[in-house]
């Protein structure tokens, strides 16, 4: 108790924060219609006309995720979820605030950030998840009164009225989380991103099953229900009957007890009268008249005929964006498929290019080999040229000196000979 109520102070200052704010800031109108369309109602009828009002409701929101403001938007929708207690009121709520998200995220994909888009979506989801564990809740209350009420024949045509009222309130649901469902598809079309679109899709897949589950359920339940008023009405005319003398047998008998008394012309008359017609004796069997229950009242017949149109009607729905959703994820696996492929096209292109560059780099690191080997075996060409040209000057130059010296020494031969003529001259 002291949980709940230190919860609802806390709610009661963050209601008083966001008057302040609104009051400071004033309210825009389009904050108002989705105040509007997100307003908890009292009575079943306001509810049905809120459902129809939101489903028709397909303007585009002016708050959306990013806007300065909208934490106020935010603010809000909580405050209103703590303020409802019902569970079939909060799973209208959290039905038409998924509803919401689904509109403000189409308006994202239209200007273009996929990314806040991707997150609404997802957030829409999880509140229509949130409404579905609410709806199954209020379904599981409900089901014991039915079973109290199967007992109390005072109560039944009350009891009947108010299931039919919520059947109805039911069927509406159904048909808003079928509507949901059906956005959630168009929307996941606008995904580029293939994983993200592979993951939403499979939630949307496990939503739709969910809810796909609980219908089932209930349509189920509907079938048993007729099976059994046909047992109930074939039982109630197929009643017992009882063996009663017919009017014929009185009759005879009541003739035969005035023959005593009659004169003999009467009595003759009698005779032929009897001969005329003749009287059987023998037993007739005759329905016994008992009293059966009071028919339902026309309306509840009605109501609940339409309850159960509107279910039928979300199963269909269900069905069908069942398939939708199967078709998104059979798309979303093709692009899978193609974006893999496309990878691995590209991963073979790039290892193309390498072993190109690399079988290209190679032959460059080949020829470069090669022109080094030519370049040393022309400097060694070259060196062995030098070396030549070196020993052959040597050798030139030796030569030379020995012709010179053998010069010198012919010129030194010669000019002892002339001196020594000289000396022997004198």
């Amino acid at each position: 108790m002291s949980n709940f109520k230190g919860n609802l102070q806390k709610t009661l200052l963050a209601f008083m924060f966001v008057a302040f704010i609104v009051f400071l800031v004033g309210v825009s109108p389009s904050f108002a219609e989705t105040n509007d369309s997100t307003t908890t109602v009292e009575d079943d009828s306001e509810v049905e006309s809120g459902v129809t009002d939101d489903t028709n409701d397909t303007e585009e929101p002016a708050l959306l995720p990013g806007d300065f403001f909208y934490f106020l938007k935010s603010l809000q929708e909580s405050v209103q979820l703590a303020f409802t207690f019902d569970d079939m009121k909060e799973a209208e709520l959290l039905s038409a605030l998924a509803e919401e998200r689904i509109l403000e995220a189409t308006a994202l994909f239209e200007q273009g950030d996929e990314e806040k888009a991707i997150e609404t979506l997802q957030l829409a989801i999880d509140q229509q998840d949130e409404a579905l564990a609410k709806y199954k809740e209020s379904v599981e209350q409900d089901n014991p009164d039915e079973d109290a009420n199967e007992d109390d024949p005072a109560v039944e045509d009350d009891a009947t009225g108010e299931e039919s009222e919520v059947d109805s309130a039911y069927a509406d649901l159904e048909a808003k989380f079928s509507s949901n469902l059906l956005a959630l598809q168009a929307a996941l079309e606008k995904v580029e991103n293939t994983k993200a679109k592979e993951a939403l899709a499979k939630n949307v897949v496990k939503a739709e099953e969910r809810l796909a589950k609980k219908i089932e359920k209930k349509l189920a339940k509907l079938e048993k229900e007729k099976e059994e008023t046909s047992e109930e009405e074939a039982t109630e005319s197929e009643e017992p009957i009882e063996e009663v003398e017919s009017d014929d047998a009185v009759a005879d008998e009541n003739t035969t007890d005035s023959k005593e008394e009659v004169p003999l012309e009467e009595e003759n008359e009698v005779q032929k009268e009897s001969t005329q017609q003749p009287v059987t004796a023998s037993a007739v069997m005759v329905p016994k008249v008992t009293d059966t229950k009071k028919p339902a009242a026309p309306k509840v017949q009605e109501a609940s005929s339409k309850a159960e149109e509107k279910k039928q009607e979300a199963a269909k729905k269900v069905e069908e964006a069942k398939l939708k959703a199967e078709e998104v994820a059979k798309k979303a696996e093709e692009e899978k498929v193609k974006a893999e492929a496309k990878q691995k096209e590209a991963v073979a292109k790039v290892e193309a290019k390498q072993k190109e560059a690399a079988a290209k780099a190679e032959a460059k690191q080949k020829e470069a080999a090669l022109k080094a080997e030519e370049a040393k075996a022309k400097a060694e060409a070259k060196q062995k040229e030098a070396a030549a040209k070196v020993e052959e000057e040597a050798s030139n130059a030796a030569a030379k000196k020995q012709e010179a010296e053998a010069k010198q020494q012919g010129n030194n031969d010669k000019e002892k000979s002339n001196n020594g003529k000289k000396d022997k001259e004198e």
